[in-house]
């Protein structure tokens, strides 16, 4: 069984979420205020899992972002367990 979780980022000047899987950080999603003033995608995500790697992957919405986020981590699992 999965424990999916997701925490408030603490850092001083990101804002966005980090996904817990069974308590162990494998990504997760932050404002991107570095894209141009009027580009609607405002959120990226990151992963932190291993052999797998997302392409810079921008969304207009932070939920979005985290649905994307868990399916790609959930197929990673899958993919792992074969």
């Amino acid at each position: 069984m999965m424990d999916i979780e997701w925490k408030d980022l603490n850092k001083k000047y990101v804002s966005g979420e980090d996904l817990f899987i069974n308590g162990i950080r494998v990504g997760g999603y932050f404002y991107n205020s570095s894209r141009p003033k009027d580009d609607p995608l405002a959120f990226r995500i990151n992963t932190r899992l291993p052999g797998f790697t997302i392409k810079t992957i921008d969304f207009e919405k932070s939920e979005d972002a985290k649905k994307k986020l868990e399916d790609f981590t959930k197929k990673w699992i899958r993919d792992i367990s074969e």
